[in-house]
Order: structure tokens, then sequence, then C-alpha cells
């Protein structure tokens, strides 16, 4: 790329001091030599001070201090004077590339509301509440009698087993990091009951939570643990649209969006599972 920087005196009393004449007289000579050589030195500065910017970028390849070409053209019959510099080699090297991709882009910041892990989540109503289960950690669920929450709550635990139908094995319907197990193996496995706290649920009145009719079996592969719900839970996958992380760890780790907008509080496993 070639660039001519055109300087443009006016050559009246402004420059000289001295009206343009066709034939100059010595003193007006100098005065006008004397402005040619200022403008000679601008010019070396500016070359100067670009390639002290070229090496400061670095990563661009810096040659010989470039040549200058001159120019000077005068009209006597004009009323101006014209001085015209060109730089060539130096405005081409700083051309090359352009600056703003020698900056480095900074990576952009993680979104707020992305979703968690979890893409979609189960629902299930415990005490009248409507809470989000993250689908990799069902293991199954189950329909359960008055008599049969009560002998449970009185033992602590459940196991596979004791939902067992007739001709049909526990495997039935087993999902998450549990179903690749063999029988021997899942029906030594022990599903503690898991007790919300009342902050969760939003009420301690026990008049108030409605009698479970429901267990829903949760398991990581590592910690398990049965969580009664009001009735059976459906298991349909919901995507999960937004999310709110909670400010603080606990039994639910913050709030998901579901179709319809509806905000549901999600219950972290990793917290729950005893």
């Amino acid at each position: 790329m070639k660039v001519i920087y055109i300087f443009r005196c006016a050559s009246n009393d402004e420059v000289t001091g001295l009206p343009l004449m066709d034939n100059f007289d010595p003193e007006s000579q100098a005065e006008i030599d004397s402005q040619v050589r200022t403008i000679h030195d601008a010019v070396e500065k500016f070359s100067q001070a670009a390639t002290k910017l070229q090496k400061s970028l670095g990563g661009l390849p810096v040659g010989p201090t470039p040549g200058r070409e001159s120019i000077a053209s005068r009209d006597t019959g004009e009323d101006t004077a014209e001085f015209a510099f060109e730089s060539e080699e130096t405005m081409e090297s700083l051309g090359s590339e352009p600056l703003l991709e020698l900056v480095e882009e900074a990576p952009p910041e993680p979104s707020l509301g992305a979703p968690p892990a979890e893409a979609t989540i189960y629902l299930a109503d415990v005490a009248n509440n409507t809470l989000g289960i993250p689908t990799e950690v069902v293991t199954n669920a189950f329909k359960v009698s008055k008599g049969k929450v009560k002998s449970f709550r009185k033992r602590g635990y459940v196991r596979l087993a004791d939902f067992k139908a007739l001709f049909r094995s526990i495997k039935k319907g087993v999902t998450g990091p549990l179903a690749d197990l063999k029988v021997k193996d899942l029906k030594k496995i022990q599903f503690p009951i898991i007790t919300l706290s009342p902050e969760t649920l939003g009420s301690d009145d026990s008049d108030a939570i409605a009698p479970a009719r429901g267990i829903v079996l949760l398991s990581n592969g590592e910690r398990h643990g049965a969580l009664f719900t009001d009735e059976v839970i459906q298991k349909t996958p919901y995507e999960v649209k937004g999310y709110r992380k909670a400010g603080l760890a606990g039994e639910v780790s913050g709030a998901a969006t579901i179709e319809g907008d509806f905000e549901i509080n999600l219950i972290d496993p990793d917290y729950v599972l005893p």
C-alpha cells in the first residue's frame, strides 16, 4: 500500500512573512528551506514512532529503517506551495495486518442462566409441594399402601425386593446408575428414607402434609435414598429451559424453569442422599 502525505502551506505571510514572488531573494529562499527542513524532521519523527510501535506490538516482522523519498514541487503561478512525502515501506508494514486482530479476545463469561448438568427432571409432589428430581438419579418409583408407609418409616429404609411383583424381576423398570447391576447385587442395596426439612417443604405442620401414596428410589451409584411422594410419580421427563442456582448449598440446589415458564425447586441429590 502506498500512502502519500500532502502538506499544504500557504505561501503568504502565514508561512514566510513575505509575499510570494517569481524570484525569491536569498533571505526568503532560506526561510522556505527552513520550513522544508522542519517538515522533513516531522516526517522523520513519524517514521521513528511507527517503527517503535511496530516493535512493541510484537509478532510483526521488522526490517531496516524504511527509506523515504521526498518530492517538493513549487508552482510560482499558484498562490500555494505543495510538499509531498511518501513512506511506502513503513505504511505497508503497518498495514499488513489489522491492529485489532493482534489483541487476544477475552473468553466469554459463563451464562448465569445456563441449565445445570441435568437436562431433564421428573416432577414429584411431596407434602403438597411440587419438586424436581434429576432424571439420572431416579432408580424406580412405586405405589405404597398406608401400612407399608408406616412399616418403612419404622424400619428406616426400603429394598427393591419390597416392591417385587409376582413372576417379575426386581430389575424391571430400574433406571439410572443401578440399571446395569445384576439382580444379586441389587438385592443387597438399602435405600434409607429421606426426610426433607420444613424449609424445603414450606411447612412444619404435619396436619397439612398429604398422606404418602408413592415412593421414589434415588441413587447416584454410591449413595442411595427413598423419598415418599403424595402420589406415584410419572416418569415423564421435563426439559430444563433455565436455571437459577440457590445462594447456599442445601436440599434445594436451585430453581429450574420448565415448559410453560414454571419454576420448580430442584432437589440436590448430593445433599439429600444419606
